[in-house]
């Protein structure tokens, strides 16, 4: 016999304030994996939150935020305790749900937020690429300076930017004055900015490394991600291509045979751990990017930044779940998520593919069609 809605309870997106910095196409794909997630968890979808609408006969809830949780009593007022209750991630600071952790601070006496942990720090200083976080205008100038003195080029990054947005290549610390004025100390001080070593082009790989569970179903995966450009000529996130297992790391590893991979999935896990454990970190969907390639002629491999929030791999991790919840004798399927746009030539959606959004974001002023596509390996 059915349950009742009420037992059942709702799949809802929950935008926390966020939609004006939102993308049309990535609220539409937001919202459909919502509702593959009602479907395969037997649940409703009741679309986006809204806490005036909310009432007892809707059940428990399922959140899909846009971005990661970082207030941990609201979230728990929405009655997200665990990471059971959301498709996401949820921490009790601000900066830690940013790319401000990735990194430690350039001195002992530096200035930092409340919560700051230089135990996660010391945890992941081998995992990372070299480079400092600094909450003040000065220390980001020492951090970047050390950077120059040991012989690097620098990355500057805005930490609540997604992806690559709001990141400049840095010479000297002139260029980088330049880039602060335009960032608030209040904005410094409660996110930080990150100052990195920068990595070459010329054969640069970004691996996407990640865990998620959904309804007590695991996947682990590593992938890479693709570029391709919009009308204005703008290198843009393209999509990803994931190999998908059931299961844990452990159980995604007996399929890897390349070095480059296993570090890659070695250096996540390390940050993951480190995070759970010194930050306090609930989430059920855990990715990192992984940055493998040249420093003055020297291979490196290090963690960029994580994401415990709903991704541009996305579709393809609840697809995957999707399937194994279907059949329990699959093992391994291969996912991709596609951004395609008219810029870059004819949209090419092969058939069997899961249309998420098609049409003109307003943001971007173009034709675009976002998709995932999904393969049963075995």
């Amino acid at each position: 016999m059915p349950r009742h809605v009420e037992q059942r309870g709702h799949v809802v997106t929950y935008a926390g304030g966020n939609t004006e910095s939102a993308d049309l196409h990535e609220i539409k794909r937001i919202t459909d994996l919502g509702q593959v997630i009602a479907e395969m968890t037997d649940r409703e979808f009741g679309g986006a939150f809204n806490q005036d609408l909310r009432v007892p006969a809707m059940g428990e809830l399922y959140f899909v935020p846009y971005k990661t949780l970082m207030n941990r009593e609201k979230a728990r007022r929405l009655g997200i305790e665990t990471k059971d209750h959301l498709f996401g991630g949820v921490v009790d600071r601000p900066f830690k749900g940013t790319k401000a952790i990735a990194h430690g601070l350039v001195s002992e006496a530096a200035q930092r937020p409340d919560g700051w942990s230089e135990a996660f720090s010391d945890a992941t200083k081998d995992v990372v690429l070299p480079g400092f976080t600094a909450f003040n205008h000065n220390e980001a100038v020492i951090a970047a300076d050390k950077l120059f003195q040991a012989g690097y080029t620098v990355r500057g990054k805005r930490t609540l930017a997604a992806g690559g947005g709001d990141q400049h290549v840095l010479n000297s610390t002139t260029e980088l004055t330049g880039v602060l004025t335009g960032i608030t100390q209040d904005e410094m001080a409660t996110f930080g900015y990150v100052l990195e070593s920068n990595l070459q082009p010329e054969g640069l790989s970004i691996r996407s490394i990640g865990q998620v569970e959904i309804a007590g179903t695991m996947i682990s995966y590593f992938g890479t991600q693709r570029e391709t450009k919009g009308e204005d000529g703008e290198t843009r996130y393209g999509g990803s291509d994931l190999y998908i297992a059931r299961g844990n790391y452990a159980a995604l590893l007996k399929h890897v045979d390349d070095d480059a991979t296993k570090i890659a999935i070695k250096q996540a896990r390390t940050f993951d751990n480190a995070a759970e454990k010194h930050l306090g970190v609930v989430a059920s969907r855990r990715n990192y990017d992984i940055a493998q390639g040249q420093i003055d002629g020297q291979l490196v491999s290090g963690v960029l930044e994580q994401s415990w929030r709903i991704g541009g791999a996305s579709g393809p991790e609840v697809l995957a779940i999707e399937a194994f919840r279907k059949d329990p004798a699959l093992q391994v399927v291969t996912g991709s998520s596609f951004n395609q746009f008219k810029a870059s030539g004819d949209f090419n959606v092969p058939g069997g593919a899961r249309i998420h959004f098609e049409g003109n974001d307003p943001n971007y002023d173009e034709p675009m069609v976002t998709f995932t596509t999904l393969t049963i390996i075995k």
